[in-house]
């Protein structure tokens, strides 16, 4: 979907809620002290969390796109604007996989986000693409601007599809699930059987993060069961 043809404006693309709201300073403050315009694309657009961001950057009334979005749609309608988009986790998942260079937004600040690469994507990041390692490492991150003859480097959407697809990721919360029951009861053969049971609930739409919440349901189900 995306080719440089010399756009300057950033995408910051969130949901507009307090958990987020460390990481949307990150990303805005990224993009200011770079003199790189940008839009924030997320809901609720009239909550607390977007009415703190516009009193402490002042932000224009028009730099938050109003209503909800659908990302992939919204980003192919914003191609020819979009410079790079910032996010975490499954935004960064869509935006890369159409080609966008993608800011990963830290929730420490704006001088720990940096731009995925071919060559950062699977060394440094969490499966989920947010920062995977603890606090006390954040200074050992390696903070890079985007360069811009080197433009190739930030086209992630191989390793998305190699590393992240959504049948790869099912297929590992699954092993785990069943390795983990498998531990508590011994006698149980959760897989195929699990698989039988709650597949119905996984879809392509469903998202990598509503995938884990949904494993995470089925862990405490299979935990909390009797002994038949």
């Amino acid at each position: 979907v995306w080719n440089y043809c010399g756009q300057r404006k950033a995408l910051i693309i969130s949901r507009l809620q307090k958990d987020k709201f460390m990481r949307l300073c990150a990303a805005i403050e990224f993009c200011a002290t770079r003199n790189i315009p940008f839009e924030i694309a997320g809901m609720p657009e009239n909550s607390s969390t977007t009415k703190r961001l516009k009193r402490r950057y002042t932000l224009r009334p028009d730099v938050v796109a109003p209503g909800a979005i659908n990302t992939k749609e919204f980003l192919k309608k914003n191609a020819e604007d979009t410079l790079f988009v910032a996010g975490v986790g499954q935004v960064l998942l869509e935006a890369g996989a159409a080609g966008f260079p993608c800011l990963l937004a830290s929730d420490k600040g704006a001088e720990y986000s940096t731009f995925l690469t071919r060559h950062n994507v699977r060394e440094n990041y969490g499966r989920n693409l947010t920062l995977a390692h603890p606090v006390e490492r954040h200074t050992n991150v390696r903070v890079s601007d985007i360069e811009f003859g080197q433009l190739d480097d930030y086209d992630i959407s191989d390793a998305i599809r190699e590393n992240f697809s959504f049948s790869k990721r099912l297929e590992e919360y699954l092993n785990y699930i069943n390795s983990s029951v498998s531990r508590l009861r011994p006698q149980w053969q959760v897989l195929p059987a699990c698989l039988d049971s709650v597949s119905y609930i996984f879809t392509e739409n469903t998202s990598i993060s509503c995938l884990c919440v949904r494993c995470a349901e089925i862990m405490r189900f299979y935990k909390n069961a009797p002994i038949s």
